[in-house]
């Protein structure tokens, strides 16, 4: 199936841009694939299922299980192996094409994600461009509470420092958060007290703090 795509209608406008994936778009599921998956996603909603055990999901190029999680107009989330999923988020533009928000998450096993863009012919965008990311020093920080040496000695918990990322389709919203890799409950209960979330919402042009 060609990657190229044709002006869309609001009402498919997630369904129309996944089923135009390119095969390099995601190592391990092909555009046959996503293809796949949105047949069987109509089908489900064509007969009216509604049991909640049900699930979307074929087996990808490396045997694993890849599953469409769920599926809106402007929202798409996507498990493409037990550590890889995927939120796609369709943006309005003012004054020009609507474009496409991707958050991959990793979880190895604590989960780090990415953020890239790309225009509804899956073409890639510059992410500085729609896209001021919180510094991970923003994701952090000492209480007035807490004493600079007990602070020194929680940050050595953040190391490696992996940025999580999810995305809210209806606030049209980006958090982001620390990971707390390889760390016991009670260490996780304690570096809880200096870490923090910032969430970024779209404005019609970017992603502005708020």
């Amino acid at each position: 199936m060609s990657g190229l795509l044709l002006p869309m209608q609001a009402q498919n406008t997630m369904r129309r841009f996944l089923e135009s994936t390119p095969d390099s778009v995601f190592m391990f599921v092909t555009n046959d694939m996503f293809v796949k998956l949105l047949d069987y996603e109509r089908l489900m909603h064509n007969t009216n299922h509604t049991d909640s055990s049900l699930s979307i999901g074929v087996q990808n190029r490396f045997e694993e299980r890849s599953a469409l999680d769920s599926l809106a107009a402007d929202y798409a989330s996507l498990t493409l192996s037990d550590a890889f999923h995927v939120q796609l988020m369709a943006l309005p533009v003012e004054d020009a094409d609507t474009i496409v928000c991707m958050v991959k998450t990793y979880d190895a096993p604590e989960p780090e994600s990415t953020v890239s863009f790309y225009d509804l012919n899956w073409r890639q965008l510059s992410c500085s461009e729609y896209l001021t990311q919180p510094s991970v020093q923003e994701l952090y920080a000492r209480p007035d509470s807490m004493s600079e040496e007990r602070f020194a000695q929680l940050t050595q918990f953040l190391d490696p420092l992996m940025v999580h990322i999810e995305a809210f389709p209806r606030q049209k919203e980006l958090v982001f958060s620390l990971s707390t890799p390889l760390l016991n409950k009670d260490e996780i209960l304690q570096i809880n007290a200096i870490l923090l979330q910032r969430k970024v919402k779209w404005s019609g042009k970017t992603f502005k703090k708020i």
